[in-house]
């Protein structure tokens, strides 16, 4: 799963409540579900900002990649099997979607994917974040 650094902002600017479900080791799939449809419900009801919600829509996707990632890795049908489920943030990256100077060309950004596949990362816990080579917690 391709997470980003930007939903770090992003949870800097939570309602303490709502961040407090993301920033939880144990969220569940289920849960996270639930979140999704009170997002929505808040959008629809143009109440996203007084519910605590960022208005990152962005920011708010790539968190919950993230948190989805460390939820699959912890459900019991993967546990034990083998199956290793990571987020990554590649940085900011040139694609034909910025029109500003990111730091890093495509090549780059997936580079750190590939030595996520490749290396020993494989063997440490499953379901974390990892940027700039290193495990970065969500919250």
């Amino acid at each position: 799963y391709i997470g980003s650094s930007s939903a770090f902002d992003l949870l800097k600017k939570m309602n303490p409540s709502l961040k407090e479900n993301f920033v939880r080791k144990n969220l569940t799939k289920n849960e996270l579900l639930y979140l999704e449809q009170e997002l929505y419900r808040s959008a629809k009801e143009k109440r996203s900002s007084k519910d605590g919600w960022p208005s990152s829509a962005y920011g708010l996707s790539k968190l919950f990649v993230m948190c989805w990632a460390r939820a699959e890795a912890a459900e019991q049908v993967l546990v034990g099997k083998g199956v290793h489920v990571y987020s990554v943030c590649p940085g900011w990256c040139a694609t034909d979607m910025t029109d500003w100077k990111p730091k890093k060309c495509s090549y780059e950004g997936a580079r750190e994917i590939v030595w996520l596949l490749e290396k020993e990362a494989r063997e440490k816990e499953n379901g974390t974040f990892w940027f700039d080579q290193k495990v970065t917690q969500i919250g």
